[in-house]
Parts: C-alpha cells; structure tokens; sequence
C-alpha cells in the first residue's frame, strides 16, 4: 500500500491519483503479479476509496484539471482505466469491485458486485462481465450459526439454508443481461479466523450449498433433499478430519405484525424435529410448550426456544428475545422518507414489533441516509399517551450517529399535529464508543391517536471523521407509548 501525505491533512490509505509515481509504482507490482500467477483475469480491488484526500490534495486536483474531470469519482475511474491499459497490454482482463462502476466504467472492466446485486445489474446492462459476490449471503466469514457457541465471526449471519436459496441470477436481469453473469463467488476475509481448522469451519458446509447453487437448474434445488444428504458429506468430512458446522439448529425468533396483533414466529433450518418454548424467561426443555404455529404476544414477554431433535435438545443456548409491550406495539408505522433497503429489520412495522434493538448493526434496525426519520403511528383509537421514547444507536465508525434532536407531536385527525417535547442529547458526534441511547420525553397527559416522530439527521460528519462533510446515518429501533 502507498501513503500520500502533504500538508493539506493527515496520512490517507488511498494512493495519490495525482502522483505519476503511483502508476510506475503499481505497474511493477502487476508486473510481478503476472509474472507469479497465469490467470487470464487479475482482479485489482478498488472499493472502499475514501476521496476525502483527493479533494485537498493539489496534485490530484491538478491531475482532474489537466485530465478535463469533473469530480474525484471521474478521477477515481481515470485511475482504475490505467490500470485497466496497463493489463490489457499484457493480454490479461481486468476484475474489480463495484465501486469502480464510479464515475464510469472501465472499457473492458468485469465487475465483482458484493455490495448486494445493484452494481452487477447495472455492469451487465453496460455489456460487462459480472460475477455475483453479495456480502448477504456468500461472505462466509460472517455467523452460520448461533452465535452462541460458534468460533469468532466478523458478524452478520449467513446461515446454510440462506445460501443454499441465494439466486445468482436477479429478477431485475433479463435474459439479455443475464448472459453477461459469470457466476457467483463466496468470500471469506480473515481478520478474526486464524487457524487452518478455523477456516474449514467457516466454509464447511456452505462451500457445498453454493456449489449446488452454481451448478444446478434452479428449479432442481430442494432444501430438504440437500439436508439429508449432508449425512454423507459429513462422514467424508469425519474420514478426512476436516471441521465443519455440524448444522444450524438455532431457533430464529420472528415478529409478526398482522391486523394491530403482534405474534413470534419460530424457525429453524434443521427439517426434523420439534421446537420447545416459555414465554415467562425459563429455560426450555421438552417438557416445556410445543411450537406448532405464531404465538401470540399481547404483553411484555421474554421468549427462550431450543430445538429438539429425537427427543434431544441441540445445543446449550436457548433462543431468546424480550419484547416490550406498550400502547403503540403492533400499531402501523407510515414514513415520509422510506428506509435504506439495506437496514429493513423485519420490515416496515419493526418501530412498533416490541423489539429493542441491540449493538449490531444487522438486527432490528432502521436506517435512514443523510434524511430525516419522520414516523407517524397510527393507534387506532383515541388513548392516553403521557411518555414517548425513541430509541436510537451510534457507531461512530459505522457513520451511524445520533439525531441532532428527536421531536414527538400528537394530533387526533392525523392532520393537525401539536408538539409534544423535543428531546435533546449531550453525547459527543465524535464519541467513539458504540452506544444505546434513548431520547425520551415525559409531558402532560393527552389524548392522541396519531403520534408523530421527527428525528433530525447530521447533515455533515465532523472533521476528522473517514467521510468527512457527507450526511451521517439514523438507525432508530423502537417508539415505545405509554400513560
């Protein structure tokens, strides 16, 4: 990696775009590179560029002068295109991340699309090759199981099954597109697997789920058939002593809203077997409630769930989920801005789904990118409501920062909207450590049927942060109503 530093700011882990040095530079390393590996494809990465430094960097502002580009993405592409030449003029085809779809495309680019499939689409409808490589479902460095009682992850959860369904091919491709689709690929990044036996755990048996993807008509797969099979697998995999996941027999523990009702659904992919469950926090057995179907949730509970298999509960760590209930759970939940498709939680009523959201990033919460969370609940009825609490989540790291200030407002016709409180917070925007914080507001009693939220967004992230002057992210988990 080169570092380019100056006086206009601190070091940068990107190479200066502007410095013609950078281009000798790296033309040696591929020269090495090609001389140790033959494949006709040399994939150069090109994702994650921070540009911060492009913008205060002279010689990169002359380079976009000289070269007629409009902003650092253009420079960004002029960059990734020598790169492109040089291979090309060793009889080699250039792959990178979808990120190098900004500010134009390559000529003869093939484009590896991880952030999900939005970048190989639009790859394929410019006529370049496109493998399918989405974080969700092929990183096999993230949780297949648990994560009680699984080795170290980086986080996230691609369980067997989810990868086994994954679709190479989108429903947004068509047939024409679709011929310039090489095929998928799973990755797996090693920062926290540092064993041989480690890695064969990760891989093993999610390598053989997308093999089957890859390589079988869509219409051929069938989970339950794959599942028994796995049995023979795993004697191969006992003969050679390789490690692998013995199966995910985790109980997933899903809210459903349906009609102003809440109710848990129970999952499992294991296709044999039952699934035992308590409502009052005890821990399961077989002896405790059969699930056979939506349990209904009309009050604070905490639910534990362990599956059983011949009569034999699998594992040590029950399933378990507490959810809060309050006079706007299950209510519906309508936004003026929609949140980002990639922070969905369980769908467009995880604000009132009972659920508190925790650390992670991937569960139970709804982010919104540089716009305002403005939520309106319907409760159904005239009620009482005398505290309204929003709860919120900053990762400084993550670009998710707290709102500038949540704002809650009541009205009886759904129209004429009377402020409530607005609730402010003395947490640092460059506070480092991740946190849960709620902005609650206690006011006189009053009676409402619609309630509505505001939470302002940090329009630009500080100095000193890895982006900069862009907008921060809103990740808000529940509105919480009482008297």
């Amino acid at each position: 990696m080169a570092f380019n530093r100056g006086d206009y700011g601190p070091v940068s882990a990107n190479y200066c775009a502007g410095n013609e040095e950078v281009y000798t530079f790296l033309e040696d390393v591929l020269t090495e590179v090609l001389a140790l590996f033959p494949s006709k494809y040399i994939h150069i990465g090109g994702d994650e560029v921070n540009k911060t430094a492009w913008k205060n960097c002279p010689k990169c502002q002359a380079r976009m002068k000289t070269s007629g580009l409009k902003d650092e993405h253009e420079l960004q592409s002029y960059f990734i295109t020598r790169m492109e030449k040089f291979l090309i003029s060793k009889q080699r085809r250039m792959v990178g991340w979808d990120e190098i779809l900004e500010g134009g495309l390559a000529p003869e680019a093939t484009v590896m699309s991880w952030r999900g499939e939005a970048g190989g689409i639009e790859a394929a409808k410019m006529k370049h090759q496109v493998i399918m490589t989405p974080s969700n479902p092929v990183y096999f460095d993230q949780y297949q199981a648990g994560p009680e009682g699984e080795p170290m992850a980086i986080g996230g959860f691609n369980s067997l099954k989810e990868v086994y369904h994954y679709e190479p091919v989108p429903e947004e491709m068509t047939a024409e597109d679709a011929k310039y689709l090489l095929g998928a690929q799973a990755n797996v990044w090693t920062e926290y697997i540092v064993t041989k036996s480690h890695l064969e755990y990760m891989v093993l048996p999610r390598m053989l789920a997308l093999g089957e993807v890859l390589w079988s008509p869509a219409a051929r797969k069938n989970w339950v058939d794959f599942s028994d099979r796995l049995k023979y697998h795993f004697n191969g995999f006992d003969q050679k002593g390789y490690h692998y996941s013995p199966g995910n027999y985790t109980v997933a523990i899903k809210p459903l809203i349906n009609q102003g009702r809440l109710s848990a659904e129970l999952l499992v992919e294991a296709t044999k077997g039952d699934i035992f469950y308590t409502l009052n926090g005890d821990q399961p057995s077989t002896a405790s409630l059969k699930y056979n179907g939506p349990i209904s949730i009309d009050s604070t509970a905490t639910l534990k769930a362990m599956y059983a298999l011949d009569g034999v509960l699998m594992g040590l760590v029950p399933a378990k989920q507490s959810f809060v209930f309050d006079l706007a759970t299950a209510k519906k939940v309508n936004y003026v801005h929609p949140q980002a498709k990639l922070y969905s939680a369980d769908g467009p009523n995880s604000l009132t789904d009972g659920i508190r959201g925790t650390t992670s990033l991937q569960q139970y919460w709804h982010g919104f990118n540089g716009k305002d969370l403005i939520a309106t609940i319907d409760l159904g009825q005239q009620s009482t409501i005398g505290t309204a609490t929003l709860g919120c989540l900053q990762n400084y790291d993550e670009w998710v920062i707290l709102p500038q200030w949540v704002k809650f407002e009541a009205s009886t016709d759904g129209v004429n909207f009377k402020e409530l409180k607005t609730v402010n917070h003395t947490i640092p925007v460059a506070e480092k450590y991740t946190l849960l914080h709620d902005f609650k507001a206690i006011f006189k009693p009053v009676n409402a049927r619609y309630v509505r939220v505001t939470a302002k967004v940090l329009d630009a992230l500080p100095k000193g942060h890895s982006g900069a002057g862009l907008p921060a992210w809103i990740f808000a988990d529940e509105i919480i109503l009482t008297k």
